[in-house]
């Protein structure tokens, strides 16, 4: 149940679908216990890639709701999901309730290698655009094997926006990450390396996806959330 400004409570159509950060698999939660069901929109598709934009702009807009309810399974309640922007025009897909799944580098990635890294991020909840955003990368070692940087890899970082009218922007970049300077990570223990990412300027705030990754085919990944500001 989706909910707008001008029409009111509406049914939304929803359809199952992986996402960016991964499927979610089924598991029972003890009390106090978090479980997490994904939401995902998408800015490609005949709606929003019409070939005027006062079309573009009267779909965004018809099709833009400021908040979903969401009704759980057997009747126990519902979690209303507001003060956030979704644009459905693209559709609305969502994930099973569940817990994130062991990632590929855990399950096949070996002991002491890159890939067998764990990647987290720490960065601000707003930036603006047309500035460089400074964040830092956490890289741990879950493994029983000591990670020695024997060579330096390339990481990527990626912001993509997500904004109520138009098509989304992406600014990406890829670099060799800073490690000649690093220690050998021992297990149990993670290396924190600062980070900067230029933004580029564009007009309207908005929502937007930001990710780190290692360029090793495997990972690790991060993701979260960001609030980026227009820079007029």
């Amino acid at each position: 149940m989706g909910s707008t400004a001008t029409h009111g409570l509406a049914l939304l159509t929803v359809s199952k679908s992986g996402t960016y950060f991964g499927n979610l698999i089924p598991a029972d939660l003890t009390p106090g216990q978090r479980g997490e069901l994904l939401l995902g929109t998408a800015a490609g598709c005949n709606a929003l890639n019409e070939p005027s934009q006062a079309a573009d702009a009267a779909n965004a807009r018809a099709d833009t709701y400021h908040a979903i309810t969401v009704l759980l399974p057997n009747d126990n309640g519902s979690v209303i999901i507001g003060h956030v922007m979704f644009d459905v025009a693209c559709g609305l897909d969502e994930s099973q309730l569940g817990v994130q799944p062991p990632t590929a580098s855990e399950i096949s990635a070996p002991p002491g290698s890159l890939a067998s890294l764990q990647a987290s991020i720490s960065k601000p909840a707003r930036a603006r655009f047309g500035t460089v955003l400074k964040y830092t990368v956490v890289l741990y070692n879950p493994t029983n094997r000591t990670l020695a940087w024997q060579r330096c890899p390339n990481y990527t970082e990626l912001v993509l926006t997500t904004p109520e009218i138009g098509e989304s922007q992406r600014f990406s970049h890829t670099y060799e990450l800073n490690c000649a300077q690093a220690k050998n990570i021992p297990p149990g223990h993670s290396d924190k390396f600062a980070m900067e990412l230029l933004l580029g300027k564009v007009q309207n705030s908005s929502e937007a996806k930001f990710s780190w990754e290692l360029e090793t085919g495997d990972g690790p990944y991060a993701g979260r959330g960001i609030y980026v500001i227009s820079a007029r």
